[in-house]
């Protein structure tokens, strides 16, 4: 559980602080933990989707930039 909320949260700061390529191995990484997790747990794997991150990542940068949270 420990490392689940860890990998959340991780996932959560990349969200909101945005990531470049420097980040990309962090990112796999996150998503590997989280993977791990779900497994334990029975569940199918997830993918990164490179459209949806993209969007996310220009979310993330407006949001940053303009000091504000979507809810």
């Amino acid at each position: 559980m420990k490392q689940f909320l860890l990998s959340f949260t991780s996932l959560a700061l990349i969200g909101v602080f945005g990531i470049n390529d420097a980040d990309a191995a962090e990112q796999e990484e996150v998503a590997d933990l989280v993977n791990e997790e779900r497994e334990e747990r029975g569940l199918d794997p997830l993918e990164l989707d490179e459209d949806l991150s993209e969007v996310a990542q220009v979310k993330s940068e407006d949001m940053n930039e303009n000091n504000y949270f979507s809810t």
